[in-house]
């Protein structure tokens, strides 16, 4: 009953999330975050919606939203953006990574597999969108929930310490691009806690 508890959930999957997020709370269980991968809310197949409780439940979100779909399988209105925007209406901690150009199912592992895609695909291969997805999770869990990392296997905690790596390599490629010279880049690198290793 001590281990914190972090909740994943895609589609529908994450409406399901918040529901099971917010019954343990309720029983004294600790939700330091949960990650949201394109949500889907109330739906002509479900009429309920699960806004309320995500406005009440006050846990640390990231969503990360496919923009390809334009409505078909996440209808506006209960997609990504009304998460979102139910988060921020609310002053819960969040963070939205927009993914303009994956569609709604690209987030699954063996989408090929499936017989019927009904959902738009989008530009952005598979593949991609799933690194992306493991990036964001990893960093907003490492982040939100050390202790949570702590406790995984030493090989788990390894992958963790090797994506934060690449995460802060990334975002520093992104600063720097266009102001690096062959005569400021050991001071550039100098600024960075891995940067001694370039």
């Amino acid at each position: 009953p001590s281990v914190p508890l972090i909740f994943v959930g895609h589609s529908r999957g994450a409406k399901l999330s918040i529901k099971t997020a917010a019954a343990m709370k309720k029983a004294g269980r600790k939700v330091p975050c949960m990650v949201l991968f394109d949500p889907v809310d109330a739906t002509q197949w479900e009429s309920e919606s699960v806004l309320p409780t995500l406005a009440k439940l006050g846990v640390p979100t990231a969503i990360v939203g496919a923009g390809a779909d334009e409505g078909g399988c996440a209808p506006r209105g209960a997609d990504y953006e009304a998460f979102y925007q139910t988060l921020e209406d609310s002053a819960t901690p969040r963070m939205l990574a927009e993914v303009g150009r994956a569609g709604h199912m690209q987030f699954l592992d063996a989408r090929k597999a499936m017989m019927l895609d009904p959902c738009t695909v989008g530009a952005v291969d598979d593949s991609s969108l799933r690194e992306l997805a493991l990036s964001v999770t990893t960093t907003w869990v490492s982040s939100l929930s050390p202790t949570v990392v702590a406790r995984f296997p030493a090989d788990e905690q390894e992958a963790v310490v090797r994506e934060q790596a690449r995460l802060s390599k990334q975002r520093f490629y992104g600063k720097v691009a266009g102001r690096a010279t062959s005569a400021n880049v050991m001071e550039l690198l100098e600024g960075e806690d891995w940067g001694m290793e370039v």
